[in-house]
């Protein structure tokens, strides 16, 4: 997949806007609590607010996208592949041991 990544179909965020065009991917790594991975994972996406309609440049994290069919829709598929990809070359799943979750290979934010 290449970025910038434009939806073929109503791509939409759970908050209320179209994501538009998606520059890529991006993370950031926290210190863990109560045994809980903190880092964060997110798209990097131009959203239209369906309040405003004014185009800005917004993090958009899985759970925030949404289409017509879910995970079966096109878009949808090509964007939960690639942060599958990003997931497994930027960082871990830790399942055993005092801390769980993904947890980051880098500290810094890292785009894709």
């Amino acid at each position: 997949m290449e970025f910038p990544y434009t939806p073929k179909t109503e791509l939409q965020h759970a908050f209320g806007g179209k994501i538009v065009l998606v520059h890529g991917m991006a993370h950031q790594a926290c210190k863990p609590q109560e045994r809980r991975s903190m880092d964060a994972w997110w798209f990097d996406c131009d959203v239209m607010w369906s309040d405003n309609g004014k185009v800005s440049r917004s993090p958009v994290e899985l759970f925030k996208l949404c289409a017509d069919g879910g995970a079966e829709n096109e878009d949808m598929q090509v964007l939960l592949d690639a942060m599958a990809r990003y997931l497994t070359d930027n960082g871990e799943w830790c399942s055993i041991g005092p801390h769980q979750g993904w947890y980051a290979h880098r500290k810094a934010k890292a785009a894709a």
